[in-house]
């Protein structure tokens, strides 16, 4: 029996779902499709175990249903809360409890004094997208520690779920995690019931062209606006919240592929461990002051160490042994991490030494640069200079004569004035130019008296 609500989901719903469950679920779509199952639209028991409370010091012991109360539970017990299954926003009639009411388990956990922490206990492929974030919102407010256990499969909306938790542990190396990424898939019954003779006809307001179009696009093949305008977005989302929870993941993490635990570690997961191992971790999260060591929590796997690689490999081991979450080192090891350290001060005391060489070599070059700089500019100031006295002398050339201005080069302009000398010899004097020249004017600028006093203007003969 299927209610009606979950083959809706299927049909029309956007989800962050693992294709692979997509495909094992396909034999049961179609029955649904070909009405061999029967469709039930009616009330589920709940499951009384979905959500429980259990002692935070000893998990075996006593659990009590979330639909009982965590009333009844111990003072300092942890609550588990299980995701599994396709996972929808609303209870499912044929399947787990949805994500709105694991979200008000959540708040009623984190709000009650009798619980001091709470596990999700995961096994999910995913589910819809309707519900996720605002599920993960939910547990990213809480302020008691929540732990994720990954008993199976965390996967697509899953994984986006439970990586808002503190801590992330996997039951075993080979638990499968990742599926970041968004899909929409539909059945198009319409060419089915045309054969039946059904004729479909859809009409929208003249003010509403949008309303079916992109509806209309996707049944054509074209697939293009949507992926664009409605998965994209959503997938970026989903990348981003990722993202903030995990701060060590890469982008080949995100682009919908499944990883083993083992090969996501200190990426996707933290640790391996059993629930019960989850369920002290979350206790003692929750009392981090507090002398927790109880037997159940040395079981933790030791592969868990595996995330801190650079260590292991100055140690030259595949892993380090972890007991009780504590990591014991010989006299050898330290010796190792000790000079790997030294070796790692002598080479940044050589970086910075090599920087300040650089820096005073860079310094020197800005110098010469500098330097450069202003005797270009003083050589072509004195150029400018050189080519304005020139321009000016040559000017004072030109005014003498005709021939001499027509002449191009400094050489041509020297030849004609020599030419030109040498077509007006010199005479003997005849006097001083004042005494003998009536029709000089004189300049009351000049003073003759100091001229004709000369030793060789007295000497001039005036009668001559």
């Amino acid at each position: 029996m299927h209610s009606v609500q979950l083959l809706s989901a299927i049909l029309k719903g956007k989800w962050l779902l693992d294709p692979m469950f997509i495909e094992s679920q396909g034999p049961l779509l179609a029955s649904i499709i070909n009405k061999s199952s029967e469709f039930i639209a009616g009330t589920r028991e709940p499951d009384p175990m979905g959500a429980f409370a259990v002692s935070g010091k000893e998990p075996n012991r006593a659990r009590y249903s979330w639909y009982s109360g965590f009333d009844r539970a111990q003072p300092g017990s942890i609550a588990v809360v299980r995701v599994r299954g396709a996972l929808m926003k609303e209870d499912q009639w044929c399947g787990a409890i949805g994500m709105e009411s694991i979200g008000e388990i959540v708040k009623a956990a984190d709000s009650h004094h009798n619980i001091d922490g709470i596990v999700l206990h995961i096994d999910s492929p995913g589910g819809t997208v309707d519900g996720t974030e605002a599920l993960s919102n939910i547990i990213k407010a809480t302020k008691k520690p929540v732990v994720t256990f990954v008993d199976g499969l965390m996967a697509s909306a899953a994984l986006w779920i439970g990586t808002c938790a503190d801590e992330i542990m996997a039951s075993t190396d080979t638990d499968e995690v990742g599926s970041v990424g968004v899909l929409m898939s539909f059945a198009d019954v319409q060419p089915y019931w045309e054969k039946q003779g059904v004729k479909f006809h859809t009409i929208t307001a003249s003010t509403s062209p949008e309303k079916v179009k992109m509806w209309e696009d996707l049944r054509e093949g074209k697939y293009d606006a949507y992926i664009k305008e409605v998965l994209d977005p959503l997938d970026e989302k989903f990348m981003s919240t990722v993202k903030q929870n995990r701060p060590n993941i890469e982008d080949q993490h995100l682009t919908g592929k499944v990883f083993f635990a083992r090969d996501v570690m200190g990426i996707l997961v933290d640790s391996t461990g059993t629930l019960e191992d989850a369920i002290n971790r979350a206790y003692t999260l929750a009392h981090p002051d507090e002398d927790f060591n109880d037997d159940t929590n040395s079981n933790l796997n030791t592969s868990t160490m595996k995330q801190f690689d650079k260590v292991n490999g100055v140690l030259g081991v595949e892993s380090l042994e972890a007991n009780d979450e504590h990591v014991s080192l010989n006299e050898e090891q330290l010796e190792a991490i000790d000079n790997k350290l030294s070796e790692n001060e002598q080479a940044i005391s050589t970086a910075k030494a090599d920087k300040t060489t650089a820096e005073d070599a860079l310094q020197v070059a800005e110098q010469a640069k500098t330097d450069a700089e202003e005797a270009k500019a003083k050589a072509e100031q004195e150029k400018e200079t050189a080519e304005t006295n020139l321009a000016n002398a040559t000017s004072a050339f030109d005014a003498i004569g005709e021939t001499i201005a027509a002449a191009n080069s400094p050489e041509e302009k020297a030849e004609a004035i020599r030419t030109l000398l040498a077509a007006k010899p010199g005479v003997k004097p005849a006097g001083n130019l004042q005494g003998n020249d009536d029709t000089s004017k004189t300049s009351e600028e000049v003073d003759w008296e100091a001229i004709n006093n000369l030793p060789h203007n007295k000497a001039v003969d005036n009668n001559s």
